[in-house]
């Protein structure tokens, strides 16, 4: 599913109707969800996609923290799963199966060199996480997981950083200041603020404390989501075959205003 396709496409134009059940009521707070990011993980980028662009998830209060998936495996006994025989074939085609019922834009095959480190793309994103709001960060996560799996999006066509071939190193202190700059409440100078102080303690810490703490709550892997419903009930997800689960556990209006993706949301339970 390469090419020109906007990452950031309207997920209200391919839709079509049908209803929710609402499994545990909505007459309390907002529902939360917190999704541990590591812009490695390809069915994480689809989790944020799914999170940022289907209206079922439109009126969730939504916080993502930067972790190390490479830690949270250790801190597991996990092995990664392009390390276990024959799942590594298996996951990229599942990755294009779900990409496709979902349009969720993502290339075909994995970047050059996957999987490649994402340590100071973490950092990056986990100093900037002290600087900015929630809705910059957001916008930063989603440029960076674009960089990695949908290089041809919208939002990175003035992104600067490419290399010859129209990639992006995001292992590049480089590269990673120029796709903050282009970030909107970023901008050049905290770009290269951000950038220098992804070799400092604290960051380093911080990021090593996010991942610790995801793998406390029972992450294993990702995408994991701790999800909070309007009554105050706590409980942890696991993967992006499970956004049904998610849906019906907070009690979301799946199928709303004729949205499709609320209908396969509903289908994968």
């Amino acid at each position: 599913m390469s090419g020109q396709v906007s990452y950031l496409d309207d997920a209200a134009a391919n839709t079509q109707g049908g209803e929710w059940p609402d499994t545990h009521g909505q007459s309390g707070s907002q529902a939360k969800i917190t999704m541990h990011v590591d812009i490695i993980s390809p069915f994480g980028y689809l989790a944020f996609y799914m999170l940022n662009n289907s209206p079922t998830f439109a009126n969730v209060q939504r916080t993502y923290i930067p972790i190390l998936l490479g830690g949270l495996h250790k801190a597991c006994g996990n092995l990664a799963p392009i390390l276990v025989k024959n799942k590594k074939e298996w996951i990229n085609k599942e990755r294009e199966r779900w990409a496709e019922i979902f349009k969720i834009p993502i290339r075909g095959a994995p970047p050059p060199g996957f999987p490649i480190s994402t340590v100071n793309a973490q950092r990056a994103l986990t100093a900037l996480s002290t600087e900015v709001d929630t809705a910059v960060l957001e916008r930063a996560i989603g440029v960076f997981w674009a960089a990695l799996w949908c290089p041809d999006a919208e939002i990175l066509k003035d992104a600067k950083g490419r290399d010859g071939s129209g990639e992006f190193d995001v292992k590049s202190l480089e590269t990673l200041r120029g796709l903050l700059a282009g970030v909107e409440g970023v901008g050049e100078g905290l770009a290269g603020k951000i950038v220098g102080r992804v070799g400092e303690k604290d960051v380093k810490d911080m990021l090593m404390g996010n991942t610790t703490r995801a793998f406390e709550s029972g992450a294993f892997g990702m995408p994991w989501f701790e999800c909070t419903d309007g009554e105050g009930r706590t409980e942890g997800f696991w993967g992006f075959d499970h956004l049904g689960q998610v849906v019906r556990f907070l009690g979301l209006d799946g199928g709303a205003d004729g949205e499709r993706s609320g209908q396969m949301l509903k289908a994968m339970l």
